[in-house]
C-alpha cells in the first residue's frame, strides 16, 4: 500500500503523526463501553488520520471536513480502502466551512490534527456545539491565538502552552473534562495534545 500521490505525497512525518496520534487518544475517542456514531476529523487536508480511524472502525461513520479537498484525497482513500474496502463506504469528504455542517444523526466526537491557528478553537467549539462526547485536538501555528490569556502567563509559559490552557479552561465552561497528552518530540515539536470529554465519563490519558 503506498501513500502517496505524484501531486502530494504523505510523507513519513504526517504520516508518523496521525498513527501517533490515534494511538494517544483512541481509547479516549472511541471508547468501547460507548462508541460514538459519527466521527468528524476537521481542517482534515487529505484527511488521513480520520481514515486510519475508520480503518480499525467498521461501524464509525467518518466525515472529514475542509474547505478544499485536495487531489491527493482519492489516492489515499484508495489505498485505505485496498486494505480495509469498507471505508469507501462509511468515509464522506465534505468541503465546507464547519459552520455549514448539518449536525451528526446520533452521538459524535471531534478531531482535528495540526488545524493551524484559531481552526483549532473552531474544531473545539463545533465539538461543543454539537454536544460530541469527546473532542481530540493536537494544535499548531499559535500566533494570535493567546490573546485571551494573562499576560504573565504568555511570559512565563510561553504562548503556546498560554493558548492551551485557555483552551482548556472554555471546554470546562462548556461541561467537558479536559487533560492534556502529548506525542514524541522527535516526530513534530508541535506534539501537545488537548482531549476534552463531556463530563460523565472517561479515563485518564496515558
Amino acid at each position: 500500500m503506498s501513500l502517496s500521490s505524484s501531486s502530494a505525497p504523505i510523507d513519513a512525518k504526517e504520516l508518523l503523526e496521525s498513527v501517533e496520534f490515534l494511538l494517544k487518544t483512541r481509547a479516549r475517542v472511541i471508547p468501547k463501553h460507548s462508541p460514538p456514531h459519527t466521527l468528524y476529523d476537521v481542517a482534515c487536508g487529505h484527511g488521513l488520520t480520520g481514515l486510519l480511524f475508520a480503518a480499525l472502525h467498521p461501524s464509525l461513520r467518518v466525515v472529514l471536513c475542509d474547505a478544499r479537498r485536495p487531489s491527493s484525497f482519492a489516492p489515499l482513500l484508495a489505498a485505505v480502502a485496498a486494505v480495509r474496502p469498507h471505508v469507501r463506504s462509511s468515509v464522506t469528504y465534505v468541503e465546507s466551512p464547519l459552520s455549514a455542517l448539518p449536525p451528526p444523526p446520533g452521538s459524535s466526537a471531534v478531531i482535528a490534527v495540526h488545524a493551524c491557528g484559531s481552526l483549532t478553537d473552531a474544531a473545539l467549539a463545533f465539538a461543543a456545539d454539537v454536544s460530541a462526547s469527546t473532542a481530540a485536538v493536537m494544535p499548531c501555528c499559535y500566533t494570535g491565538t493567546a490573546a485571551g490569556a494573562p499576560a504573565g502567563a504568555r511570559r512565563m509559559l510561553g504562548v503556546g502552552l498560554a493558548a492551551d490552557l485557555e483552551r482548556a479552561y472554555r471546554m470546562e465552561a462548556r461541561g467537558f473534562r479536559t487533560d492534556f497528552s502529548a506525542i514524541a518530540e522527535e516526530i513534530t515539536p508541535m506534539n501537545r495534545i488537548l482531549v476534552a470529554e463531556r463530563r460523565g465519563g472517561g479515563h485518564a490519558v496515558k
